[in-house]
């Protein structure tokens, strides 16, 4: 469990900053946790094919979320993850992805952030159309 300090946040992009590092922390460690569940993943392709047909039903869903963690751990350094806005810089799934993993002060920073995003996204409004 990662103990965090976030100070109060001035904006909904503030508080995004802050969190992105710890919440990152949280997603890299459960992503290793997995690892050590799951036989090596080769890197060739044709290594991964086979890994993947090799796997049994549970260890195919704890390596799909081992991909999942991935992608938006990559994403929160950067590397914007495919189907994430790549402007965004916590989304949404990595906030859902490091809910129960967290102490109380990144669990109570990680709730005020979805507070502050969804006020910040009704006040848009509905996006428009083409």
């Amino acid at each position: 469990m990662v103990t965090t300090e976030i100070a109060v946040p001035v904006s909904l992009s503030v508080l995004a900053a802050q969190l992105a590092e710890p919440v990152h922390g949280v997603l890299a460690g459960r992503a290793a946790a997995l690892r050590e569940l799951l036989p090596p993943r080769p890197d060739s392709t044709a290594g991964r094919y086979r890994w993947w047909r090799s796997l049994d039903e549970k260890q195919e869903r704890l390596a799909a979320v081992l991909d999942h963690l991935e992608v938006l751990a990559q994403h929160l350094q950067g590397t914007p993850g495919l189907g994430y806005v790549c402007d965004d810089p916590l989304p949404l799934q990595a906030v859902e992805a490091a809910d129960g993993f967290t102490d109380e002060p990144l669990a109570k920073a990680l709730a005020l952030y979805r507070q502050l995003r969804a006020r910040a996204c009704s006040e848009q409004g509905p996006a428009s159309g083409p």
